[in-house]
């Protein structure tokens, strides 16, 4: 089945929509997809969370493109906290939470900080629309409405965080102002996150990245991360 993606829809104002389904043939496929062009979609999209050759040739032969590969990454927050104990490094810079007054502050520093993220490969999107979908995320973030908190730096870095449910918390951005990355902004940020998420109760950290971004990687790699798992996100355009 095709379900509406209702934000999507309002912000880019094409109607877009995601594939779901636990099992599916091409026949299947090109019947949703000709009941979505009747309904006017402009944009499908389906995220494999365990992927199987056999759904991906059939997306492939169904025209879907891959737009995305995403890697999983897991910790746990006692384990964190004992490695920050251990560590007991002494951070130049103190993150705090942001408020609605910082937001045109974190707007200004997040436009060129994922240049390779989906919305800006993908060609579906325009350069405009990628842009302006991350000034409302990060607004949006502050206001509680894509996460529960966000810490910065004023015009240098951010985390956005959110409690998610079965005793999980997430990391959905976190980004440095380039020219100050390798400073150890990034792990300040951290630490204060999962010190929230302690505060908070919650257990587990997730957090996902693109496959082709080996910084993001390898900074969850040295923090003590492990890869939980991946995905694949197909895009179609009609």
């Amino acid at each position: 089945m095709i379900r509406e993606l209702k934000w999507d829809t309002e912000f880019f104002k094409k109607k877009i929509g995601a594939l779901i389904f636990d099992e599916i043939s091409e026949v299947d496929i090109a019947s949703e997809l000709e009941e979505a062009r009747k309904k006017n979609y402009k944009y499908i999209v389906c995220q494999l969370k365990s992927p199987k050759l056999s759904i991906i040739n059939i997306l492939e032969e169904s025209r879907f493109y891959l737009s995305d590969v995403g890697v999983i990454w897991e910790m746990r927050v006692d384990e964190y906290l004992s490695i920050v104990k251990r560590k007991s490094l002494n951070h130049s810079y103190k993150p705090s939470e942001a408020e609605i007054k910082d937001i045109p502050a974190l707007q200004e520093i997040i436009r060129p900080m994922f240049p390779n993220s989906r919305f800006y490969s993908d060609p579906f999107f325009s350069n405009e629309e990628a842009d302006n979908l991350y000034y409302i995320w990060i607004e949006n973030s502050v206001l509680g409405k894509a996460a529960d908190v966000v810490f910065h730096m004023p015009g240098k870095a951010f985390v956005t965080c959110k409690k998610i449910n079965g005793g999980f918390g997430e990391i959905i951005l976190i980004g440095v102002k380039d020219g100050l990355r390798g400073k150890s902004l990034g792990r300040t940020l951290m630490d204060s996150s999962v010190k929230w998420f302690s505060k908070n109760q919650i257990q587990n950290i997730k957090v996902r990245t693109q496959l082709k971004n080996t910084g993001a990687m390898n900074f969850y790699r040295k923090l003590g991360f492990s890869i939980e798992g991946y995905d694949m996100i197909f895009s179609y355009a009609m």
